[in-house]
């Protein structure tokens, strides 16, 4: 279990081992009461949670499962804890120029060493990793969007230990 900003995913990393007689592990995440499934994998693997709660301790707990219904789902496993440091507050994104481009902005954080920005078509998934800024930057222009697409950012900070948690942009449309 470990924060991450890999190129493809950013998050909780959740790795699960292999349950006997078990053909499914499920992933959960505990913050407070609310429990949320984060995803599955088959026997064993890795699941990311790509939309953990900052500045909060949260849990994760496992589930085995065999798909044959001969036996029943396990109890929880063990919980294991963690908790990401806080975000950017805002992500401010504007349109900038004649050409597409957008200008992504924020307030920095503390003892931030990097900003990790992110893009996708999807509010929820699909994200990739575009760029990687310096400490002291407050923003970046995006230069590869296309007209008429609809994209969201999403930073993560680097930190002296790990990573914060994730901030969504709203969305902006790039007009033709």
């Amino acid at each position: 279990l470990k924060a991450v900003a890999e190129k493809k995913a950013m998050g909780v990393k959740i790795q699960v081992q292999k349950a006997a007689r078990a053909d499914v592990v499920t992933v959960y995440r505990k913050n407070g009461t609310a429990v949320t499934k984060i995803g599955a994998v088959n026997a064993a693997g890795i699941v990311y949670d790509q939309n953990p709660v900052s500045n909060k301790t949260l849990s994760y707990y496992a589930v085995a499962e065999a798909s044959s219904g001969k036996y029943l789902a396990s109890n929880p496993g063990p919980a294991k804890s963690i908790k990401l440091n806080a975000s950017v507050k805002k992500i401010t994104v504007k349109k900038i120029g004649k050409k597409p481009q957008v200008r992504i902005s924020w307030k920095k954080v503390k003892k931030a060493k990097q900003y990790i920005i992110y893009r996708s078509k999807k509010k929820d998934s699909g994200y990739v990793k575009i760029k990687t800024v310096k400490k002291n930057a407050s923003s970046f222009t995006d230069k590869k969007v296309k007209k008429g697409g609809t994209y969201y950012y999403r930073i993560v900070v680097k930190l002296k230990k790990g990573y914060s948690g994730i901030k969504t942009s709203k969305a902006i449309k790039v007009k033709k």
